[in-house]
């Protein structure tokens, strides 16, 4: 999650904001599943503007910038991100084969060329 701090932080904003784009990608995240769970008071809803405000902005899909997370179906970890449907996140599924290897998963790479994520 040291991630999400680092692109929330408001003295990275300026030089974030400054590439043409910038992809997340996360794979097999707990972020929804686990970290909002049980540690709601650390990682509130995306949705909150006083909590998240930076990371949205430097996240802008209408500036390029996107965060993709792509996550199996039986991934007992990793699920959806729920963002309250702010279009912050990009969530595919795909199919089963537990929480590991996603680099090598010849379905996850497909997803990601398909994403033009590289």
């Amino acid at each position: 999650m040291a991630v999400l701090s680092c692109l929330n932080d408001p003295d990275n904003s300026p030089h974030l904001t400054a590439f043409k784009s910038l992809r997340l990608v996360m794979m097999g995240s707990p972020f929804s599943h686990i970290y909002q769970h049980y540690f709601r008071h650390h990682y509130p809803s995306l949705a909150d503007p006083e909590r998240w405000g930076t990371l949205h902005k430097v996240l802008d899909p209408k500036d390029g910038k996107r965060w993709l997370n792509v996550y199996r179906v039986d991934d007992y970890v990793g699920r959806r991100i729920e963002d309250d449907d702010k279009g912050l996140i990009e969530n595919v599924m795909v199919a089963q084969y537990g929480h590991t290897n996603y680099w090598s998963d010849g379905v996850v790479m497909g997803v990601l060329v398909g994403k033009n994520v590289f």
